[in-house]
């Protein structure tokens, strides 16, 4: 308690220091000329830096705080239990499809039930030593500990019915009676002195498991037992759906695979153009300043943006009288810093970029004295999208030969999978929003219209294409999908290099973008 108590108040102390840094310097900077001028324009860049790497180090402090709240702590970890299943469904269903296409689609996925299902017994047996008391999360360890044909005895033997904590009701302590009770028909050694109730164990499992992989599971191993032909029925639906997916995601490959026979041939277009005279470098701003600005406004925005929130989420709880849970706020929270982070950045590129230059946006978007044809125009888009699968793909296939290659963890990526399994509409319009027209349009704003014209100008090309690069993937706070990011990061600035047409640029980006989101749904579609 004391040392988060420490913690909290020193990260306090050095936010409000760096803000108010932040503030004065913008002040000193609006109201002195010449080299002080500089001077508090770089120390409020310092400041804003600081400010933002302060802010990002909250997420730490929060998962300490969390500890202070067992009840919403413990809650928050069977939502992680049931994350950890998540891809096991579709791991099952390859499993389910015929030769070859099993074999294509496990090897392209790099995905198999059986790694997955350890994966996600580590995962639950984490949270099941942080809440040794839990039912809930006592009884998905059984149900995975179970599918992979291990004893289950030593999970129920610390419960008993009038000994249950973390706040749950007696219908946590059924569920984990009930699978008890099941287990111990194929399992000797797990028995609680009790017969199955079989009238009632479907209600419950039914009741108190989500819909997924936990419940379809128990379903399963009761159905073995209770009613062979609902058995079949499950099963047969399940080999159904199996090939319905498996069709789908067929006709996806053969998609992707004239998509990465265009991109080869794109490729060996784009490296005959290299050979051609260079386009005049004419980048948005040769000043450090301007173009940092522009760049660190958009995470200032958002850090401003979610204190404001947070505040209002606090003194909202404390006039109620109730605790504060920033999940309940997740959707408000993203919504707000997206649209805080590009409005900032598009007012700070005109501020500082256009209007000085006296430059409209298309202008500004399209640096070159060479005019594109319309056909030509397509032809680049169309060809740096085809060629980014491409890097992609190659980018993929050397991640996973990697010890310890993961899923994407990128913040964005995930909410969308989330909302497309539970089908969430409002959320899924909002992602798809977010992922085909505002990302695409502010972020090749930042990493090719600013970042990578003002690297080429002091460093050349190749050193801007890869400096960007790596920028641009990193911004993406995604480890397990660097590489990916990472090469659409350099086919994006060399079509820029090439073009000096930020439109280019942006319509790869999105289209890339529409290209991913469509992926998601055809991959979860069997939910």
């Amino acid at each position: 308690m004391a040392g988060i108590s420490i913690a909290l108040i020193l990260w306090s102390v050095a936010v409000l220091f760096f803000l108010l840094l932040t503030f004065v310097s913008a002040i000193l900077a609006l109201c002195l000329k010449e080299k002080k001028q500089l001077h508090a324009v770089d120390t409020f860049l310092v400041s804003a830096t600081l400010l933002c790497a302060v802010f990002l180090s909250a997420n730490l402090l929060v998962k300490d705080a969390t500890k202070l709240a067992t009840h919403k702590k413990y809650q928050k970890a069977v939502k992680v239990c049931d994350g950890a299943v998540q891809n096991i469904e579709e791991a099952a269903y390859i499993d389910d499809l015929a030769q070859p296409t099993r074999t294509i689609i496990a090897s392209i996925s790099a995905t198999r039930a059986d790694k997955l299902l350890r994966d996600a017994e580590t995962i639950v047996q984490q949270q099941a030593d942080e809440h040794p008391r839990g039912p809930s999360i006592a009884a998905r360890l059984a149900i995975i500990m179970h599918a992979e044909g291990k004893d289950t005895a030593h999970i129920f033997k610390p419960f008993r019915d009038d000994d249950i904590e973390y706040g749950e009701e007696v219908p946590s302590s059924r569920l984990l009676s009930t699978l008890q009770q099941l287990y111990q028909k194929s399992e000797p050694g797990v028995s609680n002195g009790t017969k199955l109730n079989e009238t009632q164990a479907e209600e419950i499992i039914k009741s108190e498991l989500p819909k997924g992989w936990y419940q379809a599971s128990a379903l399963i191993d009761l159905y073995k037992i209770i009613d062979p032909i609902k058995l079949r029925e499950v099963l047969a639906r399940r080999s159904e759906n199996a090939t319905a997916w498996g069709s789908r995601v067929q006709s996806f490959l053969v998609l992707d695979a004239i998509i990465l026979l265009l991109g080869l041939i794109s490729l060996t277009w784009f490296t005959k153009l290299k050979k051609q005279e260079s386009v005049e470098v004419i980048p948005l701003t040769t000043s450090f300043r301007r173009m940092y600005v522009c760049l660190i406004s958009t995470i200032f925005a958002q850090v401003i943006a979610g204190g404001i929130i947070g505040l209002w989420i606090g003194f909202s709880s404390v006039a109620s009288h109730t605790s504060a849970d920033i999940g309940d706020y997740e959707s408000l929270m993203n919504m707000t810093l997206v649209i805080a982070g590009v409005s900032f950045c598009l007012l700070l590129l005109y501020l500082l970029v256009l209007r000085p230059q006296k430059l409209s946006l298309n202008q500004a978007f399209t640096r070159s004295a060479e005019k594109l044809a319309l056909p030509n125009f397509f032809f680049f888009v169309l060809g740096g999208f085809c060629a980014a699968n491409v890097l992609n793909l190659i980018g993929r296939l050397i991640y996973h030969l990697l010890p310890g290659a993961g899923r994407p963890t990128n913040p964005a990526h995930l909410q969308m999978v989330k909302a497309f399994v539970a089908g969430d509409v409002e959320q899924i319009i909002k992602s798809v929003i977010f992922a085909c027209l505002l990302a695409p349009f502010t972020e090749e704003i930042m990493f090719r219209g600013l970042l990578f014209g003002w690297l080429r100008k002091k460093l050349g090309s190749t050193p801007a294409m890869i400096i960007s690069s790596i920028l641009f993937a990193a911004w993406h706070f995604d480890l397990n999908g660097f590489v990916q990011y990472f090469a659409l990061g350099l086919v994006l600035s060399a079509v820029y290099n090439r073009t000096r047409n930020l439109w280019i640029s942006i319509l790869i980006h999105a289209l890339w973008n529409c290209w991913v989101v469509s992926t998601v749904y055809w991959v979860t579609s069997y939910k």
